[in-house]
């Protein structure tokens, strides 16, 4: 089976696609939502690093490992600022900042530049 990929939009799609959750690992990349003008992020950071996240999943064979990686646009920058934001206070993400990616259930948490290091996302998505 290997690593499938999921897309969501909002807090709500991503609680529904976990209540049905399919494999025993998922990783969660919370992002900016893209622009309808120019089709990137309004965080320019996410911007940066989604080529790099890319990259090592396409070049690393993760399809030994049975796992879903949801890709959870976190909303406009506006929406996002706003302290009470679902994805701030939901206990399951604790997002303080975008990109962030976590291991759902663990600790495993990298976020921002973190995210242009191809070692450290490596060892990321590798084996506990």
């Amino acid at each position: 089976m290997g690593l499938q990929q999921e897309t969501v939009h909002s807090f709500q799609a991503l609680d529904e696609l976990l209540s049905n959750k399919p494999k025993s690992r998922v990783f969660i990349l919370f992002t900016g939502s893209k622009l309808s003008k120019t089709g990137e992020s309004w965080c320019p950071d996410c911007v940066v690093a989604e080529p790099v996240i890319e990259k090592v999943i396409k070049s690393t064979d993760l399809a030994s490992i049975e796992a879903l990686l949801i890709t959870c646009y976190v909303g406009q920058r506006d929406e996002w600022k706003n302290p009470q934001n679902n994805f701030r206070t939901d206990q399951r993400f604790k997002v303080n900042c975008v990109p962030t990616l976590i291991e759902l259930g663990t600790k495993k948490r990298l976020t921002e530049d973190q995210l242009t290091n191809e070692h450290l996302l490596l060892d990321f998505f590798g084996e506990d």
